[in-house]
C-alpha cells in the first residue's frame, strides 16, 4: 500500500496578522504554532458496499438505465477538524506549561523542549477526535440531471437476482505532531522594533514525533458494481463512517517544508515604522494572491520594506520629469 506525506500547520492563523495572536495582558502577546505530519496511504483493491438495489432477471435481456452520480470528499473538513483538535487538546496545554516555564525567565531569553513535556495521557486525541468526528461522513454522493448510462443484462440459468453494489478504497490517515514553537513578546504601539525584540521570550521543540491518531474511511468509486449471490470484494458495512484507531510506533523520518519563523511573522504583525507597515501590507496581500506571486511573501522583512520604499520613489519620479518638461516647453515659448 503505497503512502503519500503531508505537511499540516495547526492552528491554521495568519501570524503576520496582529488578531492572530493571543492577547495575554494590555501589552503582552503570544503565539503558539505546530507542525503536522500526516501519512495517507489506500488499499489496493476496492471494497464492496451494502446492496444499493436488486434487479430481478432472467434469460431474456433486459435493459437498465442508471443516472451517473458525482461524488464529494470531506477531505477538507476532516483535515481542519484534526487541526481543530490539536489546537484544542495539545497546543492549549503545551501554552500553558510553556508560558510559565518561560514566565520566570529573562527578556530576550530563549529555549528548547524535547517530548518529555507532556505524558502520552496528555497528547492523547483518539476521544477528543471521536467527538469530533461522530457527525461527520467521509463523503456526499449527487445524483447527475444530465449524464445517465445504461446496462444490459440476461440470465442463462435462469431467474436470477443482480444486486446494486458501490466500490469503496479504504483510506487510511496517520497524524504525528512534529514539532512546535512558541513566542511571547511585548508591544507598544510608540515602542520601535529594536524595544520589541529585546522584550521575546522564545521556545521550540525538538523533533516531538508524538503519534496522534489513525483515521480509517472509504471513498466511493464513481460507477456501480453488478453482484450475484452475494460474491462480492471484501465487504465494508458502513462505508460513510470514519473510524477513529489510537495510533502506535514511531514517526517515519520526514523532513518538512521551510516556514516562516514566528519572529519574522512577529515584525509583520508588529509593525513600527511606516516602512514595516508597508511590508506587511505587500506581505499579506502577497501570500492571498496566485503561487506565481508568492516570491514576494518569501522575501525578507528589510528588502520588503527596502522594496516598498523604492516603489515610492518610482511613483513621485515621473511627476518630476513632466515639471521639468512643461517650464521648458514655456521658456521656448518666450
Amino acid at each position: 500500500m503505497p503512502t503519500n506525506y503531508f505537511w499540516e500547520v495547526s492552528p491554521s492563523a495568519d501570524f503576520s496578522n496582529l488578531l492572530s495572536w493571543r492577547q495575554l495582558d494590555k501589552h503582552r502577546f503570544s503565539a503558539t504554532r505546530a507542525r503536522i505530519l500526516m501519512a495517507q496511504s489506500e488499499s489496493g483493491f476496492d471494497y464492496h458496499g451494502p446492496a444499493i438495489g436488486k434487479l430481478n432477471i432472467g434469460p431474456t435481456k433486459r435493459e437498465f438505465k442508471f443516472k451517473r452520480e458525482q461524488v464529494f470528499t470531506g477531505i477538507t473538513s476532516i483535515t481542519d477538524s484534526i487541526k481543530a483538535v490539536t489546537t484544542d487538546r495539545i497546543l492549549n496545554q503545551l501554552t500553558t506549561k510553556i508560558s510559565s516555564g518561560i514566565g520566570a525567565s529573562v527578556a530576550g531569553s530563549s529555549f528548547k523542549f524535547g517530548a518529555d513535556i507532556l505524558t502520552k495521557e496528555e497528547y492523547e486525541v483518539t476521544h477528543s477526535t471521536e467527538q469530533a468526528m461522530s457527525l461527520m461522513t467521509s463523503y456526499s454522493v449527487q445524483q447527475s440531471t444530465s449524464e445517465e448510462h445504461t446496462i444490459t443484462l440476461e440470465s442463462t440459468d435462469g431467474e436470477r437476482v443482480a444486486e446494486l453494489r458501490r466500490r469503496y478504497k479504504r483510506i487510511e490517515w496517520d497524524f504525528y505532531l512534529y514539532s512546535c514553537d512558541y513566542l511571547e513578546l511585548e508591544y507598544n504601539r510608540r515602542w520601535y522594533w529594536p524595544a520589541i525584540q529585546k522584550k521575546m521570550k522564545t521556545s521550540s521543540s525538538t523533533v516531538l514525533g508524538w503519534p496522534l491518531v489513525r483515521l480509517v474511511f472509504y471513498i466511493p468509486q464513481p460507477d456501480i458494481d453488478i453482484t450475484y449471490d452475494d460474491k462480492v470484494n471484501q465487504f465494508v458495512e458502513s462505508p460513510d463512517k470514519i473510524e477513529v484507531v489510537a495510533l502506535e510506533g514511531k514517526m517515519p523520518g520526514k523532513q518538512p517544508p521551510a516556514l516562516d519563523s514566528l519572529e519574522r511573522l512577529a515584525r509583520l504583525a508588529f509593525p513600527a515604522t511606516r516602512g514595516e507597515k508597508k511590508a506587511a501590507t505587500i506581505y499579506r496581500r502577497a501570500a492571498t494572491k496566485a503561487p506565481a506571486k508568492k516570491d514576494v511573501a518569501k522575501m525578507p522583512v528589510k528588502k520588503a520594506v527596502k522594496k516598498a520604499a523604492t516603489k515610492k520613489a518610482a511613483k513621485k519620479a515621473p511627476a518630476k520629469r513632466a515639471v521639468k518638461k512643461s517650464s521648458a516647453k514655456k521658456a521656448f515659448k518666450r
